[in-house]
């Protein structure tokens, strides 16, 4: 990927500061295949081949026989099923009949092992419906189908756990061995002739580390653990189980961007969880034969030599399912042919099938066409989208550049700066993901191309469009968007229509009686609650910081937490999240709450709320009226090259077809048949809360009806304001807006800090 305004930046920047880079650490170097000392071994060569995806079915599973795919005698093996032709059918194998007699018992669910050589071992998890618990039964076949069980006496568990047992995270060494992890961290050598364990190594299951994973290779034992909250990878002699030591460019690359599970991203509301629990992935694995680990995340698939200097990128994770935060993939291995497999759930269709990448010499390794996104945080959604359309358009590749990543040394203000520079003398990216960049600026320097009309026909949501136009020409779109709401009394929602009345209503009804709190929000929660519905009138036309604006944000604040505060002995909500709010209420712990739809969940969380306590629910105005909040904002550089590449690439990711994802999904999209869609998704379910009286409070769930969908599509085509604002603004205000909000600063320091914070 070519960082396009690197340049820019360090032409800018050359004369405002020296950086001693020599005398930091490197991080690890990303070396595409074509440049890697280890290409060879992938089966790479420069200027042409790469690995084509193709979707396989998994064969029919009985849902009591499990088992993760692996290869025995250049054959798929899933379970106790066998393929032979690359995964394109599939053989039932028979189970040893001891084991067939349990698989028939409904009480009984099997994981298998495989060796290499064929041989198995077989966690047997047996359902004891009096007591209510597992028991485990242990056995073992080896390659010439003799069956032993296995009588191995694990540790205990803890005091008031459940029953330890083995996990299904086990494997089987070339001798036979087998090596697993219990249920309470512990790591143990196990003889499968014998069932006693031959070595351990624990620790503490409530202590500072915790094992999540181990892999082999021929000689390396590896540990993925959490050390003090931190993932650590630790390598050990596989023989005599003694330290190797860590692998620094290895623990360096898991922790990064490229490697890490999750990517921070941005958002307006404290309240939302942009992007979907999907999103996330991070899965290792080693291969037979190679003393080198593989990593596999949303940005790729890279593969690293034990001790080597370098990761080397595999795969592109954009060109595949790999980048699809709607499919989520695990169990990869790679064969002896060197085609890669994964089990892959979709949750837009809620199916699961067999992903294989074959590498083809005659593909072309680089796409004849490029379009260039610059993001100033990584995106989740963009990430979805961006791998659905190369998959769809393999001639067109489309790079991303996140600022905060390629440049984490300078300030957010200095790379707006240098990138401004980028767009004004052509060179810039051919795409922004606006989300915390001060798009406003770049619609007045008319550095954003004019795209009026690019939705006309697609169904979106027409005011979430126009609330980025200027003298009636769009310039941006958001893919996703949510909507603060406050819930509470209806007659005093209805008097409740910016900031101002809000802290006049909070004072009213501290004097009418009622021994609840008002909000029941630490200083910290406040602002970060209330931010999003007045962060867009702090910023001036040119870009400043209204000062008189953000003073009156802060005071107005400063009574609602007086009159909150005011009464410390109600008890106070612990925290909450988006679709505990309303439940807040039934539990008594508030009179309002400030709350975010954001999927079809919190939707019916609102609703089931609103029903059953006599409640309503409206948009928040605060010093900005009707607020919604834009994720994933789009729009097209006027200065940059292919524009109708990037309407065309705009167009596909607003479509119905890409705006309908897992419900999962923590923002709902602008496509109003989408959004429809979203709303509508099935939901049975109750939420428990503690209630301030001590006692658990639930709440029942239930669908949303055709009635309650229209009511709430009617309300969303009358917000009026998208959210506005840059992390470095929400950082500030969250630390310094807080020691205000105590009495711990006077409000004229507190307002030279946070803005002199933005320079």
């Amino acid at each position: 990927m070519k960082y396009f305004f690197t340049k820019a930046i360090s032409l800018l920047l050359a004369g405002l500061m020296l950086l001693s880079l020599a005398a930091c650490s490197p991080d690890p170097e990303i070396q595409s295949p074509e440049t890697s000392a280890k290409a060879e071994d992938l089966g790479v060569s420069a200027g042409r081949g790469r690995f084509a995806e193709s979707a396989l079915q998994l064969p029919r599973n009985t849902g009591r026989v499990y088992g993760s795919l692996t290869e025995v005698s250049g054959k798929l093996r899933f379970g106790n099923y066998e393929s032979g032709d690359c995964g394109e059918s599939w053989t039932q194998l028979e189970l040893p009949e001891e084991l067939e007699k349990l698989a028939e018992r409904e009480e009984f669910h099997i994981n298998i092992s495989w060796g290499a050589g064929g041989e198995a071992f077989y966690v047997c998890n047996e359902y004891d419906s009096e007591d209510n618990k597992f028991i485990a039964h242990y056995y073992y076949a080896g390659s010439g189908g003799e069956v032993r069980e296995l009588d191995i006496i694990i540790p205990e568990a803890p005091e008031q756990m459940a029953e330890n047992s083995i996990s299904f995270n086990n494997c089987l060494l070339p001798d036979g061995s087998i090596i697993a992890l219990d249920s309470y961290n512990c790591l143990m050598h196990i003889d499968q002739h014998t069932g006693e364990i031959l070595r351990t190594m624990y620790d503490d299951y409530f202590g500072d580390r915790r094992y999540n994973n181990f892999y082999i290779t021929d000689d390396t034992l590896i540990l993925n653990l959490y050390s003090d909250d931190e993932q650590v990878i630790e390598l050990y002699d596989l023989e005599t189980w003694e330290p190797k030591g860590r692998d620094e460019v290895l623990n360096s690359f898991i922790k990064g961007p490229e490697g890490a599970y999750s990517a921070d991203e941005f958002s307006y509301d404290p309240d939302g969880l942009p992007g979907s629990f999907s999103a996330s992935m991070q899965y290792i694995f080693t291969c037979p034969g190679e003393e080198a680990v593989y990593v596999a995340s949303r940005r790729g698939l890279y593969r690293h030599v034990l001790g080597g200097t370098a990761m080397e990128r595999v795969m592109d994770g954009s060109r595949y399912s790999l980048g699809d935060t709607s499919r989520y993939i695990d169990d990869i291995i790679k064969t002896s042919s060197g085609d890669f497999y994964a089990f892959c759930t979709d949750y837009d269709t809620d199916e699961s099938f067999l992903l294989r990448w074959h590498y083809e010499p005659e593909l072309p390794a680089e796409p004849e066409t490029e379009l260039q996104i610059f993001a100033m945080y990584d995106n989740s959604e963009l990430r979805r989208s961006i791998s659905r359309y190369q998959r769809d358009n393999p001639g067109v590749e489309i790079s991303v550049e996140i600022g905060t990543e390629s440049h984490s040394e300078w300030s957010e203000a200095q790379i707006f700066e240098a990138l401004s520079k980028t767009l004004r003398d052509g060179s810039g990216p051919d795409i922004l993901l606006l989300d915390g960049m001060p798009y406003r600026e770049f619609i007045r320097d008319g550095l954003l191309e004019d795209i009026t009309g690019l939705t006309d026909g697609l169904g979106v949501i027409p005011n979430l469009i126009s609330a980025f136009c200027q003298e009636d020409r769009s310039y941006a779109v958001p893919m996703r968007f949510s909507v603060p709401v406050l819930m509470g009394d209806s007659d005093v929602l209805a008097r409740i229509t910016d900031l101002e009345s809000f802290a006049e209503q909070a004072e009213a009804m501290l004097e009418d009686g009622v021994e609840k709190n008002i909000l029941g929000l630490d200083e910290w929660t406040l602002l970060g609650k209330m931010t999003a519905g007045s962060s867009a009138a702090w910023y001036r036309e040119d870009g400043s910081i209204d000062r008189d604006k953000l003073s009156e944000f802060l005071k107005l604040c400063g009574r609602i937490y007086n009159a909150d505060f005011s009464r410390p002995d109600i008890p106070k909500p612990m925290a909450y999240s988006p679709g505990d709010c309303g439940s807040l209420i039934a539990g008594g712990w508030a009179r309002i709450t400030k709350d975010t739809v954001c999927n079809y969940m919190t939707f019916t969380s609102m609703l089931a709320v609103d029903e059953k306590y006599n409640v309503g629910h409206t948009l928040v105005s605060g010093q900005s009226p009707k607020v919604f909040i834009p994720h994933c904002l789009l729009g097209i550089s006027s200065s940059g090259g292919s524009k109708e590449l990037c309407r065309e690439f705009l167009r596909s990711v607003l479509s119905e077809e890409n705006q309908n994802v897992d419900g999962s999904a923590e923002t709902l999209p602008v496509n109003e048949a989408a959004l429809r869609k979203t709303l509508a998704i099935e939901q049975i379910s109750a939420h428990g809360l503690l209630g301030a009286n001590g006692k658990q409070v639930f709440t029942q769930y239930h669908t949303a009806t055709d009635e309650q969908i229209d009511e709430f599509v009617d309300l969303i085509g009358t917000l009026e304001t998208p959210a506005y604002g840059s992390e470095a603004l929400f950082r500030a205000l969250s630390s310094i807006g807080a020691d205000y909000l105590k009495g711990e600063i006077e409000l004229e320091a507190a307002l030279d800090k946070i803005i002199s914070a933005l320079d």
